[in-house]
Protein backbone atom coordinates (compact mmCIF):
# COMPACT_ATOMS: atom_id res chain seq x y z
CA UNK A 1 0.00 0.00 0.00
CA UNK A 2 1.33 2.56 -1.30
CA UNK A 3 0.08 6.67 -0.21
CA UNK A 4 0.47 10.42 -1.78
CA UNK A 5 0.05 13.06 -4.04
CA UNK A 6 -0.20 13.10 -7.33
CA UNK A 7 2.89 12.68 -8.30
CA UNK A 8 3.13 9.58 -6.29
CA UNK A 9 0.45 7.73 -8.30
CA UNK A 10 1.67 9.15 -11.38
CA UNK A 11 5.06 8.01 -11.05
CA UNK A 12 4.01 4.36 -9.83
CA UNK A 13 1.53 4.14 -12.68
CA UNK A 14 4.64 5.45 -15.50
CA UNK A 15 6.92 3.35 -14.09
CA UNK A 16 8.41 0.28 -16.37
CA UNK A 17 8.98 -1.54 -12.94
CA UNK A 18 5.76 -1.82 -11.92
CA UNK A 19 3.51 -4.70 -13.50
CA UNK A 20 -0.14 -3.89 -11.66
CA UNK A 21 -1.66 -1.11 -10.29
CA UNK A 22 -4.94 -1.24 -7.35
CA UNK A 23 -6.44 1.59 -6.81
CA UNK A 24 -9.13 2.09 -4.70
CA UNK A 25 -10.79 5.77 -4.29
CA UNK A 26 -13.10 7.59 -6.42
CA UNK A 27 -14.35 7.54 -9.95
CA UNK A 28 -12.38 10.84 -11.07
CA UNK A 29 -8.62 9.64 -9.76
CA UNK A 30 -9.48 6.12 -10.81
CA UNK A 31 -9.98 7.76 -14.52
CA UNK A 32 -6.53 9.49 -14.33
CA UNK A 33 -5.11 6.53 -13.18
CA UNK A 34 -6.13 3.99 -15.73
CA UNK A 35 -5.14 6.90 -18.06
CA UNK A 36 -1.40 7.02 -16.88
CA UNK A 37 -1.27 3.26 -17.02
CA UNK A 38 -2.71 3.01 -20.39
CA UNK A 39 0.71 4.25 -21.80
CA UNK A 40 2.48 1.00 -20.87
CA UNK A 41 -0.42 -1.16 -21.07
CA UNK A 42 -0.34 -2.10 -17.07
CA UNK A 43 -3.04 -4.00 -15.25
CA UNK A 44 -4.80 -1.89 -13.39
CA UNK A 45 -7.48 -2.71 -10.51
CA UNK A 46 -9.73 -0.57 -9.67
CA UNK A 47 -12.48 -0.33 -6.17
CA UNK A 48 -14.27 2.95 -7.08
CA UNK A 49 -16.42 2.73 -4.03
CA UNK A 50 -20.17 2.53 -5.98
CA UNK A 51 -22.84 2.11 -3.62
CA UNK A 52 -23.55 -1.64 -4.54
CA UNK A 53 -27.93 -2.42 -4.38
CA UNK A 54 -29.43 -5.89 -4.24
CA UNK A 55 -32.28 -6.00 -6.45
CA UNK A 56 -34.47 -9.46 -5.29
CA UNK A 57 -37.28 -9.74 -7.85
CA UNK A 58 -40.63 -11.62 -7.32
CA UNK A 59 -39.50 -14.62 -9.33
CA UNK A 60 -36.23 -15.24 -7.16
CA UNK A 61 -34.95 -17.67 -5.33
CA UNK A 62 -35.36 -16.68 -2.30
CA UNK A 63 -32.69 -18.96 -0.33
CA UNK A 64 -30.37 -17.88 -3.34
CA UNK A 65 -31.04 -13.97 -2.81
CA UNK A 66 -30.19 -14.41 0.77
CA UNK A 67 -27.01 -16.11 0.33
CA UNK A 68 -26.39 -13.07 -1.84
CA UNK A 69 -27.53 -10.77 1.12
CA UNK A 70 -25.68 -12.27 3.24
CA UNK A 71 -22.40 -12.40 1.59
CA UNK A 72 -22.44 -8.86 0.29
CA UNK A 73 -23.55 -7.45 3.93
CA UNK A 74 -21.69 -9.76 6.07
CA UNK A 75 -18.12 -10.68 3.92
CA UNK A 76 -15.74 -8.67 5.35
CA UNK A 77 -17.81 -7.17 7.96
CA UNK A 78 -19.40 -4.86 5.04
CA UNK A 79 -16.43 -2.94 4.58
CA UNK A 80 -15.12 -3.44 1.05
CA UNK A 81 -16.52 -1.39 -1.73
CA UNK A 82 -18.76 -4.57 -2.93
CA UNK A 83 -20.88 -4.44 0.31
CA UNK A 84 -24.63 -4.20 -0.60
CA UNK A 85 -24.99 -1.33 0.77
CA UNK A 86 -29.11 -1.49 -0.16
CA UNK A 87 -31.61 -4.33 -0.54
CA UNK A 88 -34.52 -4.12 -2.62
CA UNK A 89 -36.94 -6.99 -2.11
CA UNK A 90 -39.91 -7.59 -4.58
CA UNK A 91 -43.10 -7.16 -1.40
CA UNK A 92 -44.58 -10.15 -3.02
CA UNK A 93 -41.04 -12.51 -1.27
CA UNK A 94 -40.12 -9.72 1.22
CA UNK A 95 -41.45 -11.66 4.62
CA UNK A 96 -40.30 -14.76 3.15
CA UNK A 97 -36.50 -12.92 1.93
CA UNK A 98 -37.00 -11.42 5.51
CA UNK A 99 -37.57 -14.75 8.01
CA UNK A 100 -35.00 -16.97 6.19
CA UNK A 101 -32.30 -14.27 6.24
CA UNK A 102 -33.28 -13.67 10.39
CA UNK A 103 -33.01 -17.39 10.83
CA UNK A 104 -29.82 -17.73 8.66
CA UNK A 105 -27.80 -14.71 10.51
CA UNK A 106 -28.90 -16.09 13.89
CA UNK A 107 -28.17 -19.92 13.78
CA UNK A 108 -24.55 -18.14 11.01
CA UNK A 109 -23.32 -15.23 11.96
CA UNK A 110 -21.03 -14.98 15.58
CA UNK A 111 -20.52 -11.37 16.52
CA UNK A 112 -17.13 -10.94 18.45
CA UNK A 113 -13.80 -10.61 19.08
CA UNK A 114 -12.29 -11.42 15.57
CA UNK A 115 -9.33 -12.88 17.37
CA UNK A 116 -11.07 -15.56 18.59
CA UNK A 117 -11.63 -18.38 16.38
CA UNK A 118 -15.11 -19.06 16.74
CA UNK A 119 -16.30 -15.52 15.53
CA UNK A 120 -17.16 -15.22 11.80
CA UNK A 121 -18.22 -11.05 12.13
CA UNK A 122 -15.50 -9.40 13.80
CA UNK A 123 -15.22 -5.95 15.11
CA UNK A 124 -16.03 -2.61 12.46
CA UNK A 125 -12.66 -0.68 11.59
CA UNK A 126 -14.24 2.80 12.17
CA UNK A 127 -16.51 3.90 14.51
CA UNK A 128 -18.67 5.53 11.75
CA UNK A 129 -20.00 2.68 10.64
CA UNK A 130 -21.04 1.45 14.09
CA UNK A 131 -22.66 5.06 14.74
CA UNK A 132 -24.37 4.60 11.59
CA UNK A 133 -25.57 0.90 12.28
CA UNK A 134 -27.22 2.09 15.62
CA UNK A 135 -28.83 5.22 14.33
CA UNK A 136 -30.65 2.94 11.00
CA UNK A 137 -31.63 0.56 13.61
CA UNK A 138 -32.93 3.15 16.08
CA UNK A 139 -34.79 4.91 12.63
CA UNK A 140 -36.38 2.20 11.92
CA UNK A 141 -37.00 0.58 15.31
CA UNK A 142 -34.92 -2.49 14.97
CA UNK A 143 -32.91 -3.76 17.45
CA UNK A 144 -29.58 -4.65 17.29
Amino acid sequence: MVQGAAEVGQWLTQSPDIEKVSFTGEVGTGKKVVASAAGSLKDVTMELGGKSPLLVFEDADVSQAVSAAMIGNFYTQGEVCTNCTRVYVHKSVYQAFVDELKTRTEQNIIAGDPLDPNVNLGALISKNPVSYTHLRAHETGRNL
